[in-house]
């Protein structure tokens, strides 16, 4: 017992050999064990080092196919682009001719004087419809063209009504 508790008083030198020696074993037995321990965790380390290495690498992969097809829908993008901006500066030039024509014919346009076009509208409408009753009574007429004569060469048509006067509009283009 007193050279397991290590008690030099009792044994002297002898007592410290052997506890030396113990101790040295126990020592070499854990190192032998942790370097075990150790190497274990190194490979397993490594082992997960090389997975996140080779998953690092497979995804730097389909990234940089993904930049590769990015850059080409980027140039077809500004391909596309160029295109709408010709096309944006071609109608732009066709717009600015067509107002130059119409600044021209507008210019050299006078006003069109209000004469009472709206009212001798009205009133050519309303003998119109004079007239036809005119006929009617007069001469028989039909407005929708029908012969009810008993013969199987009948027209069949619609009567001319005049449209109402047109509400008055004086819009201009709009502005540029």
């Amino acid at each position: 017992n007193f050279m397991q508790r290590g008690d030099t008083s009792l044994s002297g030198k002898s007592a410290l050999g052997t506890v030396g020696r113990n101790q040295q074993t126990s020592n070499y037995s854990r190192t032998a064990a942790s370097s075990e321990k150790t190497k274990h965790a190194y490979q397993s380390t490594a082992a997960g080092i090389d997975y996140v290495f080779d998953s690092l690498t497979e995804r730097l992969k389909v990234l940089k196919v993904q930049v590769r097809e990015d850059d080409m829908n980027l140039k077809e993008f500004k391909r596309e682009i160029g295109k709408l901006r010709a096309k944006k500066e071609h109608l732009e030039r066709k717009l600015a001719a067509k107002r130059e024509v119409y600044d021209q014919f507008s210019a050299s346009t006078p006003e069109f004087p209000d004469t009472g076009i709206e009212e001798l509208y009205s009133k050519t409408a309303a003998a119109h419809g004079r007239g036809i009753k005119l006929l009617q009574k007069e001469f028989g007429y039909n407005p929708l063209y029908k012969k009810h004569n008993g013969s199987s060469r009948t027209f069949h048509g619609s009567p001319f009504v005049p449209l109402k006067p047109p509400a008055r509009n004086n819009k201009a283009l709009p502005p540029p």
